[in-house]
């Protein structure tokens, strides 16, 4: 016996199946939009953060600057005056423009923690005032490159 084998087609004649188009990437969904709003404020934020913070620090790097350029050469009168020009930069003139003598010295120790100029008063005193005084010109320096590390910016009570 032989068989035959027989194609036979299907009774209905269909067209092959037309699947949708892959969804596309456009339109972007909301919750891509909220993070690409995010990182932007983010980034934004960021930046004006940088800028006021190296703005805010100006004064403070060009007074340690300057001091530390004339270190060998600097007089403790001229360290002062380093000094007095960078807290002119931060507190208004008014609080500091008119301090002299001890009430400077106990200005300038009340910005920080441990007190730098109040153990050497009459040290300081001779060094800025009186012209053939004996003082220890380095020590005197170091305090005020001292205290501009740690004093400056104000944490509180400058012009912020």
């Amino acid at each position: 016996m032989t068989e035959t084998t027989t194609t036979s087609s299907h009774p209905l004649s269909l067209q092959p199946l037309h699947l949708p188009a892959p969804p596309s990437f456009w339109p972007v969904a909301w919750g891509w939009w909220s993070l690409i709003a995010t990182f932007v404020v983010t980034v934004i934020f960021t930046v004006l953060l940088w800028r006021w913070q190296k703005r805010r620090m100006r004064a403070k790097k060009a007074a340690i600057a300057l001091l530390n350029l004339e270190h060998s050469t600097i007089t403790p009168s001229g360290a002062m005056e380093i000094v007095r020009q960078a807290v002119l930069s931060y507190y208004p003139r008014s609080r500091v423009a008119q301090l002299s003598g001890k009430e400077w010295i106990a200005f300038l120790d009340s910005q920080v923690s441990e007190s730098i100029f109040s153990t050497d008063v009459s040290e300081w005193t001779e060094a800025l005032y009186h012209k053939d005084a004996q003082f220890d010109r380095a020590k005197l320096v170091s305090q005020c490159d001292k205290w501009l590390h740690s004093a400056l910016p104000p944490k509180r009570g400058g012009r912020e």
